[in-house]
Parts: structure tokens; sequence; C-alpha cells
């Protein structure tokens, strides 16, 4: 007998429909793919979780994608954010993300009147920064942003209390800046915020906003440095320059970057900022595998190239939260057979670099490590006498 429909049971029915229509959007997907452009949105909390150079990394840094038609305006795709992440779209401003000539990696302007596909870049994975006013009730509008100076705003600076403050309503030529501030004590970099500044605002006029900002007390000696691009960090001595004349070809997107200049550096660590990011250079990522756990997925540490033994013990007991010297560690067998090979002595004199030494470039870096039950120092008195 043929079966007819009265003899499917109503949920099967349903379910089959249901398919039917997911094919229909997948096809019509497929087919209208070319007319939208995928963004991968960046907001400051994913700039907070980011400690390098530049502000964001575009393959390790969170951040939510959307989808726009590439026709679409500027507005558009405001609205668009602004649904996603429920606030007012009054109090969103976009700045895409730019590769400049000398491979930093910054936001930048938008005119109102593009369109979503010639600001959203396929080069940069469609990568933007999103501004948002300060999370107030009523949540206020963004501060009025034009370079050109056709229409009359207010520059919002100098209030410790927000991120923007009202100066004067004469000239609006300004720059969107960014600062991370550089904790000595504890070798630590991190974001501390955006302020929209009027190009011919002196520096030593932004000291009371970087004290803000970094949570110093007010008076506190700093040391100010421009993050022009990862290898290059210039000091910037005479704090009565105008910030035109103080940062090289100043615009949207530029980065300072401070310290206290009144702490002694610790022995163990970078001697100040310059110093921090000289060391950035020299840094790995390194998986963590347990030797007696088989398939053992590990977790990454992001270790300098420079550091002892004593060093990475330190890093991975503080990510296990054990006693570093109750840790054993095994270089990789070679770069071709994985699995562990020979331990590393406690009193081993090397550096990270020289037990990574045989892996190759992009290979990934592996180092193995179990728990003992004594101080592993022990274990190397017992080798000695044996």
């Amino acid at each position: 007998m043929p079966v007819t429909k009265d003899d499917i049971k109503e949920h099967l029915v349903l379910r089959l429909l249901e398919e039917k229509r997911q094919e229909v959007l997948r096809r019509k997907e497929r087919n209208e793919q070319h007319l939208y452009v995928t963004a991968n949105a960046y907001t400051e909390e994913a700039i907070m979780t980011y400690k390098g150079a530049d502000l964001v990394s575009v393959d390790r840094s969170p951040c939510f994608t959307f989808k726009v038609a590439r026709s679409g305006s500027y507005r558009e795709t405001v609205a668009a954010v602004a649904e996603q992440l429920h606030y007012p779209a009054a109090s969103i401003r976009l700045w895409p993300f730019l590769a400049r000539n000398n491979h930093s990696f910054r936001p930048t302007r938008v005119h109102e009147t593009e369109t979503a596909g010639s600001f959203l870049d396929s080069a940069t994975g469609g990568a933007v920064f999103v501004e948002m006013a300060p999370p107030t009730v009523p949540v206020p509008p963004l501060p009025v942003s034009e370079k050109d100076g056709k229409c009359c705003c207010f520059l919002f600076i100098f209030n410790p209390l927000s991120t923007y403050h009202s100066f004067s309503p004469s000239p609006p030529v300004h720059v969107l800046i960014f600062f991370k501030y550089y904790d000595i004590k504890n070798s630590f970099l991190t974001y501390c915020g955006l302020a929209h500044v009027e190009r011919r605002t002196k520096l030593v006029d932004l000291l009371e906003l970087m004290w803000a900002k970094a949570g110093l007390a007010v008076g506190t000696p700093l040391k100010i440095y421009e993050e022009e691009y990862h290898s290059c960090i210039h000091p910037m001595i005479n704090f009565e320059l105008a910030l035109e004349d103080a940062v090289n070809e100043l615009m949207d997107g530029d980065i300072i970057a401070f310290e206290r200049n009144d702490v002694i550096p610790p022995q163990d660590g970078p001697s100040g900022l310059l110093e921090y990011f000289q060391d950035l250079l020299h840094r790995v990522e390194v998986l963590f595998c347990d030797k007696n756990v088989p398939n053992d997925p590990g977790f990454l540490l992001e270790l300098s190239m420079k550091m002892t033994y004593n060093q990475i013990a330190a890093a991975v007991a503080m990510r296990l939260g054990t006693d570093p010297m109750k840790l054993q560690f095994f270089k990789n067998q070679s770069s071709y057979r994985e699995g562990p090979g020979g331990a590393l002595r406690c009193s081993y004199e090397g550096t990270l670099k020289d037990i990574l030494l045989y892996f190759k470039p992009r290979q990934p870096k592996k180092i193995y490590f179990q728990h003992v039950s004594g101080e592993v120092f022990n274990l190397l008195v017992v080798y000695l006498l044996f």
C-alpha cells in the first residue's frame, strides 16, 4: 500500500517541513552571500584583555560577529550593532580598523555617507572598533566627532569621572587617542581608556586625565611614550609641546602609553615600558602537556624566549596553582616525533630559547611536565649521588 500524508505522524511532518525551510534559507544565503559583508566588532572590554602592541589581536581578542548588506549605510550598520549589544544607536560610533603603512593596526575615522562594503575592509577581516558612551542612565549620546572643522562641537577631556569631558566650543579639530598604563612593579601593561583630544592640547594638560585613568595620585611623575608600531616606542620628553607636534603624524587611533617615573623596577622583570615592548618581540606560545595523561590537550602560555628555568616553572606553577619546586619538565623528543623526551634539571642554566632550539619556526612549541611528590631539587641530588 502506498504511504499517504495521513499515515505520517504530525511531529514528523512538522520536522520535515522545518528541514525544507532551513534548506531553502541556506540556499538563499549561499546565492546572496556576495551581497553581504561579515564584520568582527571589538569593544573596550576586548582591548582590556589584550596586553601586546596595538589594541587587539584578530586571532585572540574576543569579538562578536554580525552581517550587514554591503550596500547598507553607516547608520544601518550602527543599528545592527546596537541591536546586538542592546545599546542605544545614538550612543555608538564605529571606527574600522586599518592596517597602516608601518604595519600597525589601528581604528580610523569613517564618513557617515560611506556604505558598509566600503569601510568594512575584507583585508582586515572586517574588524571594527565599537565606541560606546559611558553606561549611565539615561545613556548619553556620544560627542560630535568632526575633524574638518565644518561644525562647532564640544570636546570631552579632563574630567576624571568620565571618558568625555566638556572643554570649549572653539576649534573642533580633534583626534581619538587610546591610553595604556604600564605597571612597573608587576610588569603589566593595561588599556585604561580613550579620549577625544584637541590636536593643539599640550601634553602637560593631559597629565590629569592620565592620573585619573590609571588611578594614580595627582602629581605622580610620569614617563610618556608614543606607541608608533610594534617595535617602535618614542619617549615624549617635552610636555609643553602640543599633541600634534609631539606625536609623529598625529591621527585617529594613535596610542599614548605611560608609566610612573618614581618606581624602582623589579630585578627579574623589564626595567620599564621600553624593555617590555622589546621583550614582546621575543615572546612565544608554548603548549604544556601533562606527561602522565594520555592525549592531554594541555594549556598554552605566552612566555619570553629569554626566561630561565625558574621563571618558566613559576609561570606554569601559577597556572596550575601548585609549587614550582614540585614540577618536573621534559623536552619534546624531537621536531619530528611527539612525546616526552629527556628531563630538564632544575639547575638548567639555559633559556627557553635553548629548550625550544630544535622546533621549526611554525611548529607548535611543546614542553611536558609532571607533578612530583617531593621537591624536584631532591631528584637532582639523588641523580648526582647515584
